[in-house]
């Protein structure tokens, strides 16, 4: 049972009342006040502005307010600093330091130069010709692989001659390619020839052997031979004897080496670090992108002309529909396993 409470006396009812009420009157009174040693604060007197001079006319003085100090006359003010927007890149803090970003142009001339310089650096050697070879179209399943070998002159000035954004035909766009080609394949100055291997020959030799083949034809197409040739790549074609592969085919010897070179120097992804293998891969991409275009035109159905051959989802499934044509490399999956 819950527990009465005791009743508190009526003397010590009205004791605790009377604490109670002088709490708060302590509380809600107010205490005196000490003498303020807080100064005030000084009145605010209108500063003037000397005039200063804009277009040619005398501005009119402003006036700004500001604080005076005790005692003291208002003075002159102090011209207005100029605050100078920051440039981008380093060495531009507020010390004044010159910008040190390259300009994009600059950037562009030492790519270029760079791309060169193993040209340059062989000519300074005194090779008078040196010649870049590159492929196309080792990976397709139709049409020939393509090769092409270009010489351009360490005198033809490029940005003139419209060159200057020569690099891989990977990195390129279709327009651009087409322009370069034109400009390559023109100029009175830049020797260059292309050569192809067909479909058939690759699936008798090997895309491989067949690559090399096209390189060597089209080094034997120019109409001087060169003295120093750099191949994308790491192989040359030339200086390999007949072999026995791991399969147990024969591979053939490759043809021999031009008389007149002095030195074949692979390079390995030789089209972005040699112009004249990037001259070479432009000239070899684009002539392989117009043999398929006429294959797109003798063989419709089959998409040449969009895909030149590799192996898409369209090209892949219109030979299932539609079957190989003579054009396709036969020893290429998923060819090669078709009944």
């Amino acid at each position: 049972m819950p527990t009465a409470k005791r009743p508190r006396p009526a003397a010590e009812s009205d004791s605790v009342a009377s604490r109670t009420r002088s709490r708060r009157a302590v509380r809600g009174a107010s205490l005196p006040l000490a003498p303020s040693t807080i100064q005030p604060r000084p009145s605010k007197v209108p500063r003037v502005r000397a005039p200063r001079k804009s277009n040619g006319g005398a501005e009119a003085a402003r006036t700004e307010p500001r604080p005076a100090a005790s005692g003291a006359a208002p003075g002159p003010s102090k011209p207005k600093r100029k605050r100078v927007a920051r440039t981008a890149g380093k060495g531009s803090g507020r010390r004044g330091g010159a910008s040190t970003a390259v300009p994009a142009q600059d950037a562009a001339a030492a790519a270029l130069a760079k791309l060169r310089s193993r040209e340059v650096s062989l000519a300074g050697k005194g090779f008078q010709c040196v010649v870049g070879v590159d492929e196309a179209g080792r990976g397709p399943l139709a049409g020939p692989v393509v090769a092409a070998a270009c010489h351009i002159p360490v005198s033809v000035d490029l940005v003139a001659a419209g060159l200057a954004d020569v690099t891989d035909s990977k990195k390129l766009g279709k327009d651009d390619r087409e322009r370069l080609f034109a400009v390559l394949t023109s100029h009175p100055d830049v020797m260059w020839a292309a050569a192809e291997v067909s479909a058939g020959e690759i699936d008798r030799i090997n895309i491989l052997q067949a690559s090399m083949v096209a390189m060597h034809k089209a080094v034997c197409g120019l109409k001087r031979t060169p003295d120093y040739v750099l191949i994308d790549g790491p192989r040359a074609p030339w200086g390999h004897p007949r072999a026995q592969r791991a399969n147990g085919t024969w591979r053939e010897a490759d043809p021999p080496m031009p008389q007149g070179i002095h030195t074949c120097e692979p390079v390995v992804k030789g089209d972005a670090k040699v112009l004249a293998i990037a001259a070479a891969s432009i000239i070899a991409k684009v002539t392989r992108d117009r043999i398929m275009d006429e294959l797109d035109a003798k063989y419709p159905g089959y998409g040449f002309a969009q895909h030149a051959g590799y192996p898409t989802r369209a090209h892949v499934a219109a030979i299932a529909r539609q079957g190989p044509t003579p054009v396709h490399r036969m020893t290429f999956a998923p060819l090669k396993h078709r009944k």
